[in-house]
């Protein structure tokens, strides 16, 4: 039996590796993979079944480069490779109709209507006074529309503080009241 591998590492029980009856050696195993893995990972386009050539541009007329490619995945394996700009407008457009599904599906209206909303609140949070939100989803600096859970009728809009402090005390006004008393007691 051999001393050592072709890479010279030592080949004795301990590092050998069983596969389907050949024996090779773990250490030259594990390095093989861990390059295949980092060579993917670094240069992702280097694949020959997305790769495409770098002149080539997109539907659209975009150059397609490294920096302006994107590699999708689904399930954890590769998707294709879309350009960068293609990519964030298809997103933008789906993120739109998303908010507009949203707000008629959980409010009855429309993005229009939650402008005007804002527009005559002067475009502040009538708790706190803070205009500086935006429309981020699940932020608390974001805006949020606020209403009543028993009628389901829109109040208004809220910055995240003021609508999850009154979602905290369950929109009681004893309890926001003996609040208010306590702060002024020991302030």
């Amino acid at each position: 039996m051999r001393e050592y591998c072709k890479n010279g590492h030592p080949w004795v029980s301990e590092n050998l590796y069983n596969y389907k009856n050949r024996i090779s050696c773990k250490l030259c195993h594990k390095d093989a993979a861990y390059a295949s893995y980092t060579r993917v990972q670094k240069d992702p386009l280097n694949r020959k079944r997305h790769a495409a050539p770098p002149t080539l541009a997109c539907k659209n007329g975009h150059v397609r480069t490294k920096e302006n490619t994107i590699e999708l995945f689904k399930n954890g394996k590769p998707n294709g490779i879309r350009c960068k700009e293609c990519w964030q407008i298809w997103y933008d457009g789906i993120h739109e109709r998303n908010v507009a599904y949203r707000l008629m599906k959980h409010h009855d209206m429309t993005t229009a209507e939650r402008d005007a909303l804002l527009a005559s609140q002067d475009g502040a949070c009538p708790g706190c006074g803070k205009k500086d939100c935006g429309w981020k989803q699940g932020s608390a600096t974001a805006w949020h529309i606020d209403h009543n859970h028993d009628t389901n009728k829109t109040r208004g809009i809220l910055c995240g503080r003021c609508n999850t402090a009154l979602g905290l005390l369950k929109e009681n006004i004893p309890t926001l009241q003996a609040l208010i008393d306590y702060l002024k007691k020991y302030s």
